[in-house]
């Protein structure tokens, strides 16, 4: 999910504007976590609709880390657009075009939440994330942060992904 761009800019070998020495140092030396951490104190809703929603969120990473095509899709509307780069995919278009290069990139390279913030309101939420990224992909070294906003709506007492926005640098 979050690194569609990346991918693209690996792929178009652009991805050393995000890999820079220097740009790599300042990441390295800031305190990151070593965990991901949980949805923080300013977090809206009831606990138990933040819990849910997290939930969805983790169990979407959970399924690109472990390569699981069927249990990612499952968790997006069927109406759910991506956003990144300056680009609009469809739920459709994420599929079959950008889906296993996420997976690809999940299993490769090591990525922290290290912030998140959950509103619901009704049947609607949004959360945003940051996300810390070390490690190298097809032996290319990486390092960067990621930044995601994504809007979920439950349908049927099920938490879905309606859009996803990921911004990198």
């Amino acid at each position: 999910m979050r690194n569609l761009l990346m991918t693209s800019l690996l792929l178009t070998g652009l991805a050393g504007v995000y890999s820079a020495p220097l740009y790599a140092a300042t990441l390295q030396a800031q305190d990151f976590p070593t965990e991901d951490v949980p949805p923080n104190e300013d977090s809206i809703g009831s606990a138990e609709d933040v819990a849910a929603v997290t939930a969805a969120v983790d169990a979407f990473m959970k399924a690109l880390n472990d390569g699981d095509n069927d249990a990612a899709m499952a968790l997006l509307a069927q109406d759910s657009m991506f956003l990144e780069g300056g680009g609009l995919e469809t739920y459709a278009e994420y599929r079959d075009n950008h889906l296993r290069a996420d997976i690809e990139f999940e299993e490769q390279v090591d990525g922290i939440r290290e912030f998140m913030r959950v509103t619901v309101e009704g049947d609607q939420a949004w959360v945003i994330t940051t996300h810390y990224y070390d490690g190298e992909f097809d032996e290319n070294p990486l390092t960067f942060e990621l930044a995601t906003l994504s809007i979920l709506s439950r349908q049927d007492g099920a938490w879905k992904f309606r859009a996803v926005h990921w911004s990198s640098r």
